[in-house]
């Protein structure tokens, strides 16, 4: 996958692969497991609405 930038730059099947990822992530945290699936990567917090507290 190419770096996330915005949205709308990324392909229906980019969006898809990266929101499958996301929930078995979540799946897995919930269920109290370790996951290794992001290792040696960046991560990054995605807002839907920008701050205006900043």
């Amino acid at each position: 996958m190419r770096h996330l930038i915005s949205l709308k730059e990324q392909s229906k099947e980019d969006i898809l692969t990266i929101l499958t990822l996301a929930q078995k992530i979540k799946a897995k945290r919930n269920a109290g497991e370790l996951t290794n699936y992001v290792q040696n990567q960046t991560l990054i917090m995605l807002f839907q609405k920008t701050s205006t507290r900043t």
